[in-house]
């Protein structure tokens, strides 16, 4: 690799990788500010550096905002691993569902709930508080059989 490449290389490493300044990076080189700035150009133009956009982020985020919009309602999509087992699956939903519920949850808040394994899991990710004149309303009855795990 000539000199130049070997230069943009490093250079593009110590910004992307290390997240270093141009100001550091330029100093440590012994270089201006400005050459450090074409060299990070050179290695975007050449390909050497190639930035990507997740989109699926945007794609989440507008969907969010349709639903919402449809059904007068707060959406949270949550987003997991694709080869995530289905307890890895239900145990990041539950994380993300307890952190909604607990920045909507105040004093003299009511809340309906029905039951299961899912509801089982926000219950064991949610924050110990202090809170008083909450309610917690049952929405569904669970019939005659009792599943002792999923009554919290």
């Amino acid at each position: 690799m000539n000199e130049r490449l070997s230069q943009t290389y490093e250079v593009a490493q110590l910004y992307y990788i290390q997240n270093l300044t141009m100001d550091t990076i330029a100093s440590r080189l012994g270089v201006s500010r400005a050459t450090i700035s074409r060299l990070l150009k050179n290695a975007r133009e050449t390909g050497m550096v190639q930035i990507r956009l997740d989109d699926s982020y945007r794609t989440r985020h507008e969907l969010e905002k349709r639903l919402g919009e449809r059904y007068k309602v707060r959406v949270t999509l949550v987003n997991t691993k694709q080869d995530a087992t289905p307890i890895a699956r239900m145990s990041q939903v539950a994380r993300s569902a307890a952190q909604l519920l607990d920045s909507l949850v105040d004093n003299g808040t009511s809340i309906g709930v029905a039951w299961g394994a899912t509801l089982t899991e926000v219950s064991r990710h949610l924050p110990k508080r202090p809170l008083e004149g909450v309610s917690v309303v049952q929405l569904n009855g669970q019939g005659m059989r009792i599943i002792l795990e999923y009554h919290i």
